[in-house]
Protein backbone atom coordinates (compact mmCIF):
# COMPACT_ATOMS: atom_id res chain seq x y z
CA UNK A 1 0.00 0.00 0.00
CA UNK A 2 2.38 2.70 1.20
CA UNK A 3 4.72 2.31 -2.08
CA UNK A 4 1.49 2.17 -4.46
CA UNK A 5 -0.36 5.21 -6.43
CA UNK A 6 -3.27 5.43 -3.86
CA UNK A 7 -4.85 8.86 -4.24
CA UNK A 8 -2.99 9.67 -7.12
CA UNK A 9 0.44 9.84 -6.13
CA UNK A 10 3.01 8.70 -8.13
CA UNK A 11 6.49 9.09 -6.53
CA UNK A 12 7.73 10.23 -3.11
CA UNK A 13 7.40 13.78 -2.96
CA UNK A 14 10.26 14.04 0.02
CA UNK A 15 12.14 11.07 -1.07
CA UNK A 16 14.15 12.79 -3.82
CA UNK A 17 17.25 14.43 -1.46
CA UNK A 18 18.58 16.48 -4.73
CA UNK A 19 19.80 19.23 -2.40
CA UNK A 20 21.47 16.53 -0.35
CA UNK A 21 23.76 15.48 -3.17
CA UNK A 22 26.29 18.39 -3.19
CA UNK A 23 26.85 17.01 0.89
CA UNK A 24 30.07 15.15 1.62
CA UNK A 25 29.49 11.71 3.21
CA UNK A 26 31.19 13.42 6.60
CA UNK A 27 28.16 16.42 5.93
CA UNK A 28 25.80 14.49 6.18
CA UNK A 29 26.59 12.51 9.12
CA UNK A 30 27.09 15.16 11.09
CA UNK A 31 23.50 15.90 9.60
CA UNK A 32 21.72 12.75 10.76
CA UNK A 33 23.80 13.24 14.39
CA UNK A 34 21.98 16.39 14.68
CA UNK A 35 18.55 15.52 13.66
CA UNK A 36 18.42 12.30 16.01
CA UNK A 37 17.58 14.25 18.61
CA UNK A 38 15.45 16.27 16.92
CA UNK A 39 13.03 14.22 15.57
CA UNK A 40 11.38 12.13 18.56
CA UNK A 41 8.14 12.05 19.70
CA UNK A 42 6.39 11.95 22.97
CA UNK A 43 4.77 8.92 23.76
CA UNK A 44 1.19 10.62 23.31
CA UNK A 45 2.34 11.77 19.84
CA UNK A 46 3.31 8.09 18.99
CA UNK A 47 -0.12 7.45 20.00
CA UNK A 48 -1.29 9.94 17.16
CA UNK A 49 0.97 8.74 14.47
CA UNK A 50 -0.05 5.19 15.13
CA UNK A 51 -3.52 6.29 14.87
CA UNK A 52 -3.12 8.22 11.71
CA UNK A 53 -1.51 5.53 10.12
CA UNK A 54 -3.81 2.47 10.93
CA UNK A 55 -6.57 5.06 9.35
CA UNK A 56 -4.69 6.18 6.29
CA UNK A 57 -3.96 2.62 5.93
CA UNK A 58 -7.39 1.74 6.05
CA UNK A 59 -8.55 4.30 3.67
CA UNK A 60 -5.63 3.82 1.15
CA UNK A 61 -3.97 7.47 1.54
CA UNK A 62 -0.39 7.69 0.68
CA UNK A 63 2.00 9.41 2.89
CA UNK A 64 5.66 10.09 1.65
CA UNK A 65 7.31 8.56 4.48
CA UNK A 66 7.77 8.49 8.43
CA UNK A 67 8.42 12.12 8.98
CA UNK A 68 5.41 13.28 6.89
CA UNK A 69 3.49 10.65 8.70
CA UNK A 70 4.46 12.04 12.19
CA UNK A 71 4.56 15.90 10.74
CA UNK A 72 0.33 15.49 9.72
CA UNK A 73 -0.12 13.69 13.17
CA UNK A 74 1.40 16.68 15.35
CA UNK A 75 -0.71 18.90 13.13
CA UNK A 76 -3.71 17.11 13.97
CA UNK A 77 -2.83 16.94 17.53
CA UNK A 78 -4.94 13.53 18.21
CA UNK A 79 -7.20 14.36 15.74
CA UNK A 80 -7.38 11.44 13.22
CA UNK A 81 -9.57 13.39 10.65
CA UNK A 82 -7.95 16.70 10.69
CA UNK A 83 -4.57 14.71 9.44
CA UNK A 84 -5.82 12.41 7.25
CA UNK A 85 -7.73 15.29 5.50
CA UNK A 86 -4.32 17.14 5.42
CA UNK A 87 -2.71 14.40 4.08
CA UNK A 88 -5.49 13.99 1.47
CA UNK A 89 -5.35 17.60 0.69
CA UNK A 90 -1.59 17.16 -0.13
CA UNK A 91 -1.80 14.35 -2.41
CA UNK A 92 -4.55 16.12 -4.76
CA UNK A 93 -1.77 19.11 -4.82
CA UNK A 94 0.56 17.28 -5.87
CA UNK A 95 -1.50 15.30 -8.17
CA UNK A 96 -2.90 18.76 -9.39
CA UNK A 97 0.72 20.47 -10.13
CA UNK A 98 2.66 17.46 -10.93
CA UNK A 99 4.99 18.16 -7.94
CA UNK A 100 6.17 14.69 -7.04
CA UNK A 101 7.11 14.48 -10.93
CA UNK A 102 8.81 17.68 -10.74
CA UNK A 103 12.60 18.11 -9.48
CA UNK A 104 13.32 20.51 -7.00
CA UNK A 105 16.45 21.59 -8.19
CA UNK A 106 14.40 22.76 -11.17
CA UNK A 107 12.05 24.53 -9.66
CA UNK A 108 14.36 26.25 -7.70
CA UNK A 109 16.53 27.05 -11.08
CA UNK A 110 13.25 28.87 -12.02
CA UNK A 111 12.22 30.99 -9.49
CA UNK A 112 16.13 32.26 -9.67
CA UNK A 113 16.19 32.87 -13.09
CA UNK A 114 12.20 34.56 -13.23
CA UNK A 115 11.36 37.87 -12.06
CA UNK A 116 10.45 36.37 -8.75
CA UNK A 117 14.83 36.54 -8.23
CA UNK A 118 14.09 39.62 -5.30
CA UNK A 119 11.32 38.35 -3.66
CA UNK A 120 13.07 36.43 -0.66
CA UNK A 121 15.67 37.90 1.70
CA UNK A 122 17.79 36.16 3.91
CA UNK A 123 16.28 35.34 6.97
CA UNK A 124 17.27 33.03 9.95
CA UNK A 125 15.36 31.66 13.18
CA UNK A 126 12.94 34.29 15.46
CA UNK A 127 13.36 34.98 18.91
CA UNK A 128 11.31 31.99 19.82
CA UNK A 129 13.64 30.08 17.66
CA UNK A 130 11.16 29.38 15.07
CA UNK A 131 12.09 29.10 11.55
CA UNK A 132 11.31 32.49 9.64
CA UNK A 133 10.69 33.02 5.56
CA UNK A 134 10.75 37.12 4.82
CA UNK A 135 9.42 37.87 1.51
CA UNK A 136 9.86 41.19 -0.73
CA UNK A 137 5.69 41.09 -1.36
CA UNK A 138 6.55 44.20 -3.86
CA UNK A 139 8.85 42.11 -6.32
CA UNK A 140 5.70 39.84 -6.78
CA UNK A 141 3.45 40.39 -9.76
CA UNK A 142 1.26 37.66 -10.77
CA UNK A 143 0.57 38.32 -14.08
CA UNK A 144 4.58 38.84 -15.11
CA UNK A 145 5.48 35.57 -13.00
CA UNK A 146 2.92 33.26 -13.84
CA UNK A 147 2.26 32.61 -17.69
CA UNK A 148 2.40 29.00 -18.17
CA UNK A 149 0.99 25.47 -17.12
CA UNK A 150 5.20 25.39 -16.49
CA UNK A 151 5.51 28.36 -14.13
CA UNK A 152 2.65 27.05 -11.86
CA UNK A 153 4.12 23.87 -11.73
CA UNK A 154 7.59 25.41 -10.56
CA UNK A 155 6.17 28.21 -8.11
CA UNK A 156 4.05 25.68 -6.49
CA UNK A 157 6.81 22.90 -6.05
CA UNK A 158 9.13 25.75 -5.32
CA UNK A 159 6.74 27.07 -2.29
CA UNK A 160 6.61 23.43 -1.39
CA UNK A 161 9.95 22.94 -0.49
CA UNK A 162 10.10 26.79 1.03
CA UNK A 163 7.41 24.96 3.44
CA UNK A 164 9.98 22.15 3.85
CA UNK A 165 12.70 24.65 4.83
CA UNK A 166 10.21 25.65 7.41
CA UNK A 167 10.45 23.07 8.88
CA UNK A 168 13.75 20.71 8.64
CA UNK A 169 12.74 18.58 11.75
CA UNK A 170 9.78 17.31 14.03
CA UNK A 171 10.51 19.86 16.50
CA UNK A 172 10.38 22.55 14.05
CA UNK A 173 6.76 21.45 13.07
CA UNK A 174 5.67 21.23 16.55
CA UNK A 175 7.26 24.92 17.69
CA UNK A 176 5.91 26.05 14.53
CA UNK A 177 7.39 28.69 11.73
CA UNK A 178 7.04 32.52 10.54
CA UNK A 179 6.38 34.18 7.90
CA UNK A 180 7.92 37.91 7.09
CA UNK A 181 6.03 40.08 5.12
CA UNK A 182 7.73 43.34 3.73
CA UNK A 183 5.12 45.03 1.82
CA UNK A 184 6.92 48.40 0.83
CA UNK A 185 6.14 48.95 -2.35
CA UNK A 186 3.39 46.87 -2.69
CA UNK A 187 0.12 47.97 -4.63
CA UNK A 188 -2.92 46.49 -6.27
CA UNK A 189 -0.17 45.39 -9.37
CA UNK A 190 0.62 42.62 -7.35
CA UNK A 191 -2.99 41.52 -5.86
CA UNK A 192 -4.48 38.72 -7.47
CA UNK A 193 -7.16 36.35 -5.10
CA UNK A 194 -7.09 33.35 -7.71
CA UNK A 195 -3.50 33.37 -7.52
CA UNK A 196 -3.07 34.36 -4.02
CA UNK A 197 -6.16 31.43 -3.02
CA UNK A 198 -3.94 28.57 -4.92
CA UNK A 199 -0.80 29.40 -2.81
CA UNK A 200 -2.26 29.15 0.15
CA UNK A 201 -3.82 25.90 -0.27
CA UNK A 202 -0.42 24.39 0.25
CA UNK A 203 0.15 26.11 3.95
CA UNK A 204 -3.22 26.30 4.84
CA UNK A 205 -4.67 23.05 4.31
CA UNK A 206 -2.17 20.05 3.09
CA UNK A 207 1.66 20.81 3.38
CA UNK A 208 2.35 19.72 7.41
CA UNK A 209 3.43 23.23 8.88
CA UNK A 210 1.92 25.96 11.27
CA UNK A 211 2.23 29.22 10.82
CA UNK A 212 2.40 30.59 14.12
CA UNK A 213 2.96 33.85 13.26
CA UNK A 214 2.88 36.52 10.26
CA UNK A 215 4.73 39.22 10.34
CA UNK A 216 3.93 42.51 8.22
CA UNK A 217 6.30 45.01 7.78
CA UNK A 218 5.05 48.62 6.22
CA UNK A 219 2.02 47.50 5.30
CA UNK A 220 0.21 50.08 2.66
CA UNK A 221 -2.90 52.25 2.69
CA UNK A 222 -4.59 49.28 0.65
CA UNK A 223 -3.27 46.19 3.29
CA UNK A 224 -7.41 46.54 4.86
CA UNK A 225 -8.89 46.38 1.30
CA UNK A 226 -6.52 43.60 0.59
CA UNK A 227 -7.15 41.19 3.73
CA UNK A 228 -10.89 41.90 3.30
CA UNK A 229 -10.66 40.35 -0.08
CA UNK A 230 -8.22 37.25 1.27
CA UNK A 231 -10.60 36.91 4.57
CA UNK A 232 -13.20 34.86 1.45
CA UNK A 233 -10.44 31.83 0.98
CA UNK A 234 -7.80 32.85 4.10
CA UNK A 235 -8.86 30.75 7.90
CA UNK A 236 -9.12 33.53 10.75
CA UNK A 237 -7.09 31.91 13.18
CA UNK A 238 -4.35 32.64 10.56
CA UNK A 239 -5.64 36.00 10.12
CA UNK A 240 -5.67 36.69 14.02
CA UNK A 241 -1.42 35.77 13.66
CA UNK A 242 -0.93 38.64 11.57
CA UNK A 243 1.16 41.04 13.25
CA UNK A 244 2.14 44.48 11.83
CA UNK A 245 5.38 46.71 11.93
CA UNK A 246 6.97 49.56 10.86
CA UNK A 247 10.41 49.17 9.59
CA UNK A 248 11.55 51.50 12.13
CA UNK A 249 10.43 48.82 14.77
CA UNK A 250 12.50 46.34 13.29
CA UNK A 251 15.30 48.56 13.17
CA UNK A 252 15.37 48.56 16.63
CA UNK A 253 15.96 45.19 17.20
CA UNK A 254 13.24 44.36 19.26
CA UNK A 255 10.46 42.91 17.36
CA UNK A 256 13.21 40.27 15.12
CA UNK A 257 16.80 39.27 15.85
CA UNK A 258 19.01 41.78 13.95
CA UNK A 259 21.49 39.02 13.52
CA UNK A 260 18.68 36.70 11.76
CA UNK A 261 17.62 39.66 9.77
CA UNK A 262 18.13 40.98 5.72
CA UNK A 263 20.36 43.86 6.00
CA UNK A 264 17.32 45.48 3.81
CA UNK A 265 15.73 45.31 6.72
CA UNK A 266 18.58 46.79 9.12
CA UNK A 267 19.94 43.49 10.22
CA UNK A 268 23.27 42.11 10.20
CA UNK A 269 22.49 38.70 8.54
CA UNK A 270 24.92 38.50 6.08
CA UNK A 271 24.56 34.62 4.56
CA UNK A 272 22.39 34.18 2.00
CA UNK A 273 19.04 33.14 1.54
CA UNK A 274 19.62 30.32 -1.08
CA UNK A 275 22.34 29.10 1.31
CA UNK A 276 20.08 29.35 4.02
CA UNK A 277 17.26 27.10 2.52
CA UNK A 278 19.72 25.05 0.76
CA UNK A 279 21.02 23.67 4.27
CA UNK A 280 17.57 23.78 6.18
CA UNK A 281 16.24 21.63 3.02
CA UNK A 282 19.57 19.56 3.64
CA UNK A 283 18.32 18.73 7.47
CA UNK A 284 14.92 18.02 6.03
CA UNK A 285 16.55 15.58 4.39
CA UNK A 286 18.48 14.36 6.97
CA UNK A 287 15.45 13.61 9.31
CA UNK A 288 13.60 11.97 6.29
CA UNK A 289 16.69 9.56 5.96
CA UNK A 290 16.68 9.23 9.65
CA UNK A 291 13.55 8.07 10.50
CA UNK A 292 13.02 5.96 7.48
CA UNK A 293 10.52 4.71 5.18
CA UNK A 294 6.30 3.64 7.03
CA UNK A 295 6.33 0.13 7.38
CA UNK A 296 2.87 -1.28 6.77
CA UNK A 297 0.71 -2.18 9.61
CA UNK A 298 0.24 -6.17 9.93
CA UNK A 299 -3.26 -7.78 10.48
CA UNK A 300 -5.28 -3.96 9.19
Amino acid sequence: FWSSASEGATGSFLATGEEADELTDGEMSEKMDVVLGENELTQEEKGWAFQLQLQAQKDGVFIDNVFMLHAFALLGKGEVKKGLTRAKNFNAICTKWGLRETRSEDATAWVRSSSLKDFFLTSGRDEEGRPMMCNKMAAFVPKDSLKTDEDWRFIMRALSDNMRAMTPTLRDVRNGACIVSWMKGYGWRNVNPSVERKLASIYQDSYPVKMKRIVVIDPPLIFRAVMKVFSVFMKKKLIDRIVLMSEEEVRSGNKLPLDQTSADLGGSMKENWWDVRASRLATHHASVQALGPIVPLQGV
